[in-house]
């Protein structure tokens, strides 16, 4: 139906909200966002009266009418997710569907906000979401559209910035959500472009980590070093006066803080 919807054109999906009653305004994704979830309420309310009786025609009480409602908010978000799903492989929102809908939102799809949707979303692999990953995620953040979505947005950079035990849940899922299911380690390729996007505002010394990792590392990089460079991060000066070469820092990051002190004698 989306496909259907997605193919008219702007001036046909302007007659089709007036003859529902609905805005007018907007993009053509936003047009076709209004269409379906009327139409979506509206087979949604004609099936309610049978879903809240018994075949005797009792009421089934608050639990069945709960569970009605909660299913009439899937439908709801199984017809938003229709509207961005990829027609060459059902069941999924791929790149070209991600990128439409970073649009909507008004995000940038580098942005490390998107990598905190991802985690509410419970995502396995980077690049698409699942129909059911979608619509568990739009639950878990209380949208039912994409306005809903598009406001939670702000609500979920703030939290990546003031909220440093949501930052470290998000840093660690995006670990294995970003590396190939068959490795236990995370290509060093992906792992620098991750730490651009996720610490400039938290690492003081990202331009050199990044530089010195891209010279001097040429494997992957393992669960342990991607979960300690966090740490590193939140628990080391920028100046190093407080490294303890003696704790259990990974080999790697014992590497760059004596690159890091070679290079300040050398000034």
């Amino acid at each position: 139906m989306s496909a259907e919807l997605m193919r008219l054109k702007a001036k046909d999906l302007v007659e089709e909200c007036r003859r529902l009653g609905l805005k007018t305004a907007g993009k053509k994704a936003e047009l076709v966002e209004r269409i379906l979830a009327a139409r979506a309420k509206t087979t949604s309310t004609a099936k309610r009266p049978f879903e809240a009786t018994t075949t005797n025609g009792h009421s089934n009480g608050s639990n069945k009418r709960s569970k009605s409602s909660d299913d009439g908010w899937t439908a709801e978000l199984t017809t938003l997710f229709h509207a961005y799903e990829d027609q060459d492989n059902a069941g999924y929102i791929s790149e070209d569907g991600i990128l439409a809908l970073c649009e909507h939102i008004g995000v940038d799809a580098q942005h490390p906000v998107m990598l905190a949707l991802s985690f509410h979303m419970t995502a396995q692999t980077m690049g698409e979401f699942t129909k059911d990953e979608f619509v568990a995620g739009m639950k878990a953040l209380e949208c039912h559209s994409i306005e809903d979505l598009k406001a939670k947005m702000s609500v979920l950079t703030s939290q990546l910035k003031g909220d440093a035990a949501f930052f470290a849940k998000v840093y660690a899922f995006t670990f294995g959500f970003a590396k190939e299911k068959d490795q236990k380690s995370l290509a060093v390729d992906s792992a620098l472009a991750l730490w651009e996007i996720l610490f400039p505002d938290r690492f003081q010394l990202l331009p050199d980590w990044l530089a010195f990792v891209k010279e001097h590392h040429k494997n992957a990089i393992s669960k342990d070093v991607w979960t300690q460079t966090l740490e590193f991060t939140t628990q080391v000066k920028a100046d190093l006066s407080n490294y303890d070469e003696n704790s259990a820092w990974p080999v790697l990051i014992d590497d760059f803080v004596a690159h890091m002190h070679d290079a300040k004698k050398t000034k």
